[in-house]
């Protein structure tokens, strides 16, 4: 069922399974049409057995229309958001689980609201400024470029596909629903307000006292492995997985073994 709560930030929709054990908030990829539930409503659903889970959909997607433009950015902005919706249900301390812009907020989660965040779980983590001086961009950041303007069923495809190493042939329905959503003015805004945000500084990863377990697709075209390194080294109480013939969604490509690690992770 889909809840609602009112923040600063606006209205921000969200999806609860579970009741028992610790809390785990699960924050989604922000690639044109994505939504909390159709990234993590499985492997929620798979979590929900030993954590109260908590999926939403951020500012400028799915059902949480986006905010006015900080001078902050939209990671730090989002942040407190979802800081804001942890206070609104009566949560106190939680555990942060993030893909790719998702796993960027919760590191400014953890970084400007320390007291409400206890462990972290970043799949593909993106943050400005972490990647690097690159000589070409990773496929999948040029196909994000060139969305807008211009946004097409074609695009959308080649989106989708880019997400995972095992392409096959993506669901027409889930390509279409995910094009539909794109094409709603909020949501494009939403997501040109993300490429905005302004680069973490690294010295500030570097003071961070979470435990973080890094999982990484060794064939993700949009935050490479140099980047799992990189974070690797700036993270300090960090731990790094990689899984091999795998892309940016290892909750959705390898969902027993993102369970485990998980499980492992936060039950230790």
């Amino acid at each position: 069922m889909v809840r609602i709560v009112q923040t600063s930030g606006g209205r921000i929709s969200y999806r609860e399974v579970g009741s028992i054990g610790p809390t785990v908030l699960c924050l989604h990829e922000g690639s044109p049409g994505a939504d909390g539930w159709s990234s993590f409503g499985p492997p929620a659903q798979a979590l929900s057995d030993r954590f109260r889970v908590i999926v939403p959909d951020q500012p400028g997607f799915g059902d949480s229309p986006t905010g006015p433009e900080s001078a902050e950015g939209y990671q730090p902005t989002c942040a407190r958001t979802m800081a804001e919706l942890l206070g609104a249900l009566g949560i106190r301390r939680a555990h942060v689980v993030g893909n790719s812009l998702g796993g960027g907020v919760a590191l400014m989660m953890a970084l400007d609201h320390p007291e409400l965040i206890d462990r972290l779980v970043l799949i593909g983590p993106w943050t400005s400024g972490v990647g690097g001086a690159r000589s070409a961009l990773p496929p999948g950041v040029q196909l994000l470029l060139e969305y807008y303007p211009g946004p097409s069923v074609e695009k959308m495809r080649a989106l989708v596909e880019a997400l995972v190493y095992d392409t096959g042939a993506p669901d027409d329905e889930a390509v279409e629903a995910r094009y539909q959503a794109s094409l709603v003015p909020e949501h494009e805004n939403g997501f040109l307000q993300t490429l905005r945000s302004p680069a973490v500084e690294q010295s500030r990863l570097a003071e961070l006292e979470n435990d973080v377990l890094l999982l990484w697709g060794r064939d993700d075209q949009f935050c490479p492995t140099e980047d799992a390194i990189r974070y690797l080294e700036l993270l300090p109480s960090s731990t790094l997985v990689v899984f091999p013939r795998c892309g940016h969604s290892v909750h959705l490509e390898r969902p027993d073994d993102f369970r485990a690690q998980v499980c492992s992770f936060l039950e230790t």
